[in-house]
């Protein structure tokens, strides 16, 4: 299926693997998903919203080229998610799981919880995820997907003072992948991501709503992981392939510097709110262990806090609002977790 950047529409086309040739299949008013192939490439399935209704149609080819018109199999909800093929047709499903952004409070020096956690959103099919408080802690940003037909993105800023909403939709062309955003400024947010032109990360404008590549970092080798100071000016990444370890960045300036070698634990990096402190977890594979170390981002000096056999410490890594502590997860010997 391709979706049209200017109408938002996806239609249905079929590429000949020898030729290259692109072919048309009867289009409509509609949003049309590609589900699967059946009986030796003479029929596919799609999902489709035309008239009026959410269904599966299928449609007979032949010599790549569609034969007749699309027949209506099944009316559904939305949501359709294909699982795969069976001996006597096919499976689909919808999602069950709470994909979903909460917030809420807690004192992590006594262990009480200060406010429950509630959903940002409890809208029917939508899937909010990543999460991330603006600079001066009054906007909590997310991004949120609609499913199909709608199938295209927005970040979400929702106030945290009056629960207000603003939404801004990404390009038809972008698409969000690693869950991972980051505010560089009350304007800007960097977050990980596919474009026409480049896979990694991009800038994200909030105002304009423009996509933007703030530096090429190549795509293979490179996890998408990332945190950034509190000025927003500078970037450490987790890179992986073979050259794993982590990777600070200066974009204004164009400088970067290798930091720390090793294979650091995705997603486990995490700065402290004075920006003195970087803590992360790393896998040492010699001795099949994990630890937690803190850096000072002045000196460069490298402590380890804790070394655990590999498997007890796992995410979430974080710091405690006052730089003094650092949360981590846990298994326990008892097969529990923490």
């Amino acid at each position: 299926d391709y979706r049209d950047p200017l109408t938002g529409e996806s239609n249905l086309q079929i590429i000949s693997t020898s030729t290259g040739k692109i072919s048309d299949l009867p289009k409509a008013d509609a949003d049309d998903r590609f589900l699967y192939w059946k009986e030796n490439g003479r029929k596919i399935y799609f999902y489709s919203n035309r008239n009026g209704g959410h269904a599966i149609y299928s449609l007979d080819i032949d010599k790549g080229r569609a034969k007749g018109d699309p027949l209506k199999v099944k009316d559904i909800r939305p949501g359709l998610t294909a699982i795969g093929m069976t001996a006597k047709g096919f499976a689909h499903g919808y999602s069950t799981g709470d994909f979903n952004t909460y917030y809420g409070a807690a004192d992590f020096i006594d262990g009480r919880v200060i406010n429950e956690a509630v959903m940002v959103d409890s809208l029917a099919f939508n899937r909010n995820n990543v999460g991330a408080w603006s600079r001066k802690g009054d906007s909590l940003l997310y991004i949120q997907f609609k499913g199909m037909p709608d199938g295209r993105e927005s970040v979400i800023i929702q106030s945290a003072t009056d629960g207000g909403k603003r939404e801004i939709k990404f390009p038809w062309d972008f698409h969000h992948k690693t869950g991972k955003v980051a505010w560089t400024s009350e304007s800007t947010i960097l977050l990980d991501g596919a474009s026409s032109e480049y896979s990694g990360i991009h800038q994200f404008n909030l105002h304009t709503g423009e996509i933007s590549i703030p530096f090429d970092l190549g795509y293979k080798g490179f996890m998408r992981q990332f945190v950034t100071t509190s000025t927003g000016s500078e970037f450490f990444i987790e890179m992986r392939g073979n050259n794993p370890g982590l990777m600070l960045m200066n974009p204004s300036e164009g400088t970067k510097q290798k930091l720390v070698e090793g294979l650091i634990i995705p997603a486990s990096t995490c700065i402290s709110a004075d920006d003195k402190y970087l803590a992360y977890l790393r896998n040492d594979q010699d001795s099949k262990s994990t630890t937690i170390e803190i850096m000072n981002l002045k000196t460069q000096e490298l402590d380890v806090l804790v070394t655990q056999e590999r498997g007890v410490l796992k995410n979430p890594l974080a710091w405690s609002a006052d730089g003094q502590r650092l949360i981590v997860g846990v298994n326990l010997s008892d097969g529990q977790q923490g």
